[in-house]
């Protein structure tokens, strides 16, 4: 038997009441305590044989106990001056208790039955009659009519319930091995689960158990309307339920918590905690919800069992009554509770109309509970119609990401709602705005997209600000959030950074009102990159870091974190620390795929081809921005778009400047030329961004038709909207152009300037990645030693620290070494290529090369190329042998 139960009843109190119903081990616990070794203790038993036992036999019984105990009892005989003379027995069984030699301790084991209010008085009157030297047991499935307030306030009162009784997780695995059924952890917890700890439904599991393969699944089929724990339950509780009673059980069964006002409407009967607080002591199978001293539910087998029994009797009950529950529960706005109810109904219509009247199509969309609620709709019936199941249809169909059959149910809620002849209900009018602006936020590949996108957004908004009817203030935050978040999408598509900053922000404060931490965890991400792709680095890191691995606080799932990934691989991909950025993108691309993703995976691939290319891998970089590209559809022009003018939103853009940077990187900047004119139609208004990579190819063509004059003339407004890294990537070419004038001053004044506004961020990447003019500039000039920030410090994927790049003290040069003019090169080496060379020699890698000479991988590739070319060598290592001949480079030198 259980150890700390027996020690428990081994601490004896005046009184104490073993409560709970049939089943719990009542009988089988006093028995194991009565075969301890008990010393100084006489153990008297009695078992009630009735409800209505006359006190006369019940003290007659207990005197031939006590005197078959060996206590001596005086046959009865009344108490001198007692006027009453059955009063005068009990204080003469009470002294006689007081005058043994040992403590006494009286069992009274009501079984079935309960102590009448007489007995229940005298028994009150011998416990303090007795005074210490009688200890009173009870065994009863529902409280005796003791005075039991009053015990607990002397402390003379050991109480043992349900609760108590139950089995915990180590005694359900002991009890489970000696019946020969062995369990691990989680079949043990889902067993305890599945039973609630009841000792008789754990023995009958173990008859279930033993000897099955499936132990799990058997577990999960073990349930309380059928086999040993229904006739059990029916023989045991129901049977002997009062007819009233009896209609109360079956009635109430349909609702998981037993909330009073719900039971009066279901039952008809009256109802309040006081009641279920006696059920809950009364043997009736009710129990506490853990935490909740107010609220109560039954135990989920004799749920089970109940509601089995409903349907058997009373067949057409049970979908009225789940309806009388989910129009009480829409009422009193328990959104989920109702539908469940609803569906439970089979009345589709009803749950619809309660889903979109209650506006508790959001917590499909989003949230902890959007699977349950996207499953209770899976069934919903194709002959439903209506604009409420179109909506529930389109909301559905927008939780799977699936566009194209949400703008069908869309298209058919809003033929419905305009055919109505009433007029249209609030809900619907709600949800019709706000699905169809999550709809418009998930298409943005053309400019007529955006803005439709960025309409519906503000027409949902607005949905919002009207009256909120019966929807809870909760369920109105979470809708705000999830506005908040389509807007958002469609602004950082746009490229709209500083509006979507709001937006998001918005979203972020309205789930968190609302308590949703994944949610808000998603949109701090959001929040986390705009400000990477704006250029403020250390804003980005310090927002995405608490949520790009934290899990939300109730456990259920882990905070969305794909946003705030690919927010930190921006930043580490800006602040040149490539290992890092390509482990955060592969992360990212791992994480569940949410309402964002399709963005995201655009944004993912200019960070992918962005590493391609500074590693020198232009061509593979180039291949997935065509695929990513592809052939853009024919953009509808409005009133505000002139034809021919260039695409308007922020990413489509991005992927045309990223693929003109790869061909860069191949040295083709003819096709740059020519893809830029094919992508504007010809137009002369151009975005900075497009302009900046067009005047970089025609500067690397040497094309006389360049410009670098009033288009790139940067701003010095405060109010500046351009990102960072575009306003250094304008200084930096308007510093090729000065190189290529051969304006040295307007050069290093272009280039200081760049270098002010990176360095604040420690946004290294459009510096190390300029032309090799700039790299010469950078070196020549001073920049490099006095800017040493550019010193990039990256953390490998491992969470190695990497060595910090280190500038070399001196430069090489043809005119430091003396030279066999005999033996020169045709083709004499610059002096970059000179450089590199007397890296090769040392056995640099092409990575560390360009680390040392701040440089792109790509740029040292193309030096290594050339030098392979000039020196007449097919291997690097060949062609540093051909340089030691030659005598460029020092042998001494050599690794």
């Amino acid at each position: 038997m259980r150890r700390r139960l027996l020690e428990t009843l081994g601490r004896l109190r005046p009184l104490t009441v073993l409560s709970a119903p049939a089943g719990y081990g009542k009988t089988t616990l006093v028995e194991s305590w009565i075969a301890e070794p008990i010393r100084d203790v006489t153990v008297v038993r009695l078992s009630l044989e009735g409800d209505d036992v006359p006190p006369e036999a019940l003290w007659s019984t207990l005197a031939e106990a006590l005197s078959g105990a060996g206590i001596a009892v005086g046959r009865g005989s009344p108490v001198r001056g007692a006027g009453d003379p059955h009063r005068g027995r009990v204080k003469a069984l009470a002294a006689d208790i007081a005058a043994h030699r040992r403590r006494v301790v009286w069992i009274l084991d009501c079984g079935e039955f309960s102590l009448s209010a007489q007995a229940a008085r005298d028994v009150d009157r011998l416990i303090r009659g007795a005074g210490s030297r009688l200890a009173v047991l009870v065994l009863t499935r529902e409280d005796p009519p003791l005075p039991l307030h009053r015990f607990r306030l002397e402390g003379a009162i050991r109480e043992l319930r349900a609760e108590d009784l139950a089995f915990t997780a180590s005694e359900v695995a002991a009890l489970m091995r000696r019946e020969g059924v062995v369990l691990t952890a989680a079949e043990v917890t889902a067993l305890r689960t599945r039973t609630g700890g009841w000792p008789a439904g754990l023995r009958f599991s173990a008859m279930t158990l033993r000897g099955r393969s499936d132990v799990s699944g058997a577990i999960e089929a073990f349930r309380g309307d059928s086999g040993n724990v229904a006739e059990y339950l029916m023989r045991e509780v129901l049977q002997r339920q009062a007819p009233e009673r009896r209609v109360f059980l079956l009635r109430s069964c349909i609702v998981e918590e037993l909330d009073p006002p719900l039971v009066e409407v279901l039952t008809g009967q009256h109802c309040d905690v006081r009641q279920l607080e006696a059920m809950a002591d009364g043997g009736c199978f009710v129990e506490r919800i853990p935490g909740q001293h107010d609220r109560f539910r039954y135990h989920a087998l004799f749920r089970q069992f109940l509601l089995a029994q409903l349907r058997f009797e009373r067949s057409a009950e049970p979908a009225a009554l789940h309806r009388q529950a989910a129009e009480w529960l829409a009422r009193d706005r328990q959104t989920f509770q109702a539908v469940r109810h609803a569906v439970a109904a089979s009345d589709w219509a009803l749950a619809c109309r309660l889903l979109i009247e209650s506006l508790g199509f959001v917590e499909m969309l989003s949230g902890h509970r959007s699977t349950v609620f996207r499953g209770l709709f899976a069934e919903l019936p194709p002959a439903v119609n209506g604009a409420e199941a179109a909506l529930t249809r389109a909301a559905s169909s927008l939780a799977d990401l699936d566009t194209s059959t949400a703008g069908l149910h869309l298209d058919a809620a809003r033929a419905c709602l305009a055919s109505e002849d009433t007029p249209r209900a609030h809900g619907g009018t709600v949800a019709l705005d706000v699905l169809t602006a999550v709809h418009t936020s998930l298409t943005f590949d053309t400019s007529a997209a955006l803005d439709m996108g960025l309409y519906a957004g503000l027409i949902a908004e607005r949905s919002l600000r009207l009256p909120p009817g019966r929807a809870h203030p909760s369920v109105w935050s979470h809708l705000a959030a999830v506005v908040a978040a389509c807007q958002g999408r469609v602004l950082i598509a746009r490229g709209e950074f500083l509006e979507a900053r709001e937006a998001l922000r918005v979203g972020v404060r309205a789930a968190d009102a609302a308590g949703l931490e994944a949610v808000a965890g998603e949109l701090t991400g959001m929040c986390a990159l705009v400000e990477a792709l704006v250029g403020n680095l250390r804003r980005a890191s310090a927002l995405a870091g608490p949520v790009s691995h934290t899990r939300a606080a109730n456990d259920r799932a882990p905070v969305p974190s794909e946003a705030a990934r690919l927010a930190l691989a921006w930043v580490r991909t800006d602040e040149a620390e490539p290992a890092l950025a390509h482990e955060l993108v592969g992360q990212a691309q791992r994480e569940p795929v949410s309402y964002d993703s399709s963005l995201l995976a655009a944004i993912a691939t200019v960070l992918r081809t962005r590493q391609l290319t500074d590693r020198g891998d232009a061509e593979v970089a180039l291949a997935e921005l065509e695929a990513a590209r592809g052939p853009r559809p024919a953009r509808h022009r409005g009133a505000h778009e002139e034809p021919g003018s260039p695409t308007s939103d922020w990413l489509a853009r991005t992927l045309l400047v990223s693929q003109a940077e790869a061909l860069m990187g191949l040295g083709r900047p003819q096709e740059v030329i020519a893809l830029i004119d094919d992508a504007v139609e010809g137009s002369p208004v151009r975005d900075l961004d497009v302009t900046i990579a067009l005047q970089r190819a025609l500067l690397a063509a040497g094309d006389p038709d360049r410009d670098l004059g009033l288009d790139m003339t940067p701003s010095t407004s405060p109010q500046d909207r351009t990102p960072l890294a575009v306003r250094i990537a304008r200084w930096l070419v308007m510093t090729e152009g000065s190189i290529a004038d051969h304006d040295p001053d307007a050069a290093s004044h272009h280039l200081n300037q760049a270098l002010r506004l990176a360095a604040p961020e420690h946004l290294r990447r459009p510096i190390l990645q300029a032309s090799e003019g700039v790299q010469e500039l950078l070196t020549s000039s001073g920049l490099a030693s006095r800017n040493r920030w550019l010193r990039a410090r990256s953390d490998g994927a491992g969470g190695q620290q990497q060595p910090t790049v280190q500038f070399s003290g001196q430069r090489l040069s043809l005119d430091a070494y003396a030279t066999d003019r005999s033996q020169q090169v045709v083709v004499p080496l610059t002096k970059k290529e000179t450089e590199v060379l007397g890296y090769l020699a040392e056995l640099l890698t092409t990575d560390e090369i360009g680390t040392v000479m701040l440089v792109s991988v790509n740029t040292v590739r193309s030096h290594v190329r050339s030098i392979l070319r000039k020196l007449g060598a097919s291997r690097r290592n060949e062609a540093v042998r051909r340089a030691w001949d030659l005598r460029l480079l020092p042998r001494d030198g050599a690794a």
